[in-house]
């Protein structure tokens, strides 16, 4: 099988150096847009994650919610870590501006050789904010299957509700004689009902006055 051919860049060394240092400054360029954007939405999910977990936490009640705090710490991590990547970025410019004008303006060769340290540290940040945010979502989704797998993903009011239900079935039927006793309202209820009825029975006159003259004969 036959390789094929390669041609030779074409120009002097003079245009193969240009094109080359356009190329790099394109795909630079590329790379830096890339990780803005990730560091972006990194700060965007994980501070929304964080918004939505607290405001839910107090109205939910599961045994795994060591789980949940330890995915808080997870995306604060990412979100400082993102912010930190950013001041580190902006100090790694500066240096290559400086460096750029010693080799440049100054005609110091040297300048070029310099390492810029916190172009490294840029690096190692964007990449750590990364990691710890797949983590946190990691620990979320943990928390949440847990927490239905073991039948604890409820809220608050549903197990007042629950509370008030047994309470008030233990109220209606006595533990000890088994009987069932009415409820206080219904009791007023029947009471007043009664009282209607005997207050509402009619008074025949003719019975009355028959009533009292036998009396009066005996």
């Amino acid at each position: 099988m036959c390789k094929p051919e390669v041609e030779e860049t074409p120009g002097t060394d003079e245009q193969r150096a240009t094109l080359h240092a356009e190329y790099r400054k394109t795909l630079w360029e590329n790379q830096r847009y890339n990780l803005e954007q990730a560091d972006k939405t990194i700060v965007t999910v994980a501070s929304g994650v964080l918004a939505v977990s607290v405001t839910l936490l107090k109205d939910v009640q599961s045994s795994f919610a060591w789980v949940l705090v330890l995915a808080w710490f997870f995306f604060f991590a990412a979100i400082l870590s993102v912010f930190l990547s950013y001041g580190y970025g902006n100090k790694s410019i500066d240096q290559k501006l400086t460096d750029a004008e010693d080799y440049f303006d100054k005609r110091n060769a040297r300048a070029i050789l310099r390492i810029n340290k916190h172009e490294a540290k840029t690096k190692a940040w964007n990449a750590a904010g990364g990691w710890t945010f797949l983590i946190g979502l990691f620990l979320m989704v943990v928390f949440v299957g847990l927490s239905f797998v073991k039948g604890e993903l409820k809220t608050r009011e549903s197990g007042n509700n629950r509370g008030r239900n047994e309470d008030r079935q233990a109220s209606i039927t006595d533990p000890k004689s088994g009987s069932h006793t009415a409820e206080p309202g219904r009791e007023r209820t029947a009471g007043a009902q009664d009282s209607g009825r005997t207050e509402s029975q009619p008074t025949n006159p003719n019975a009355t006055a028959s009533a009292k003259g036998r009396k009066q004969v005996k």
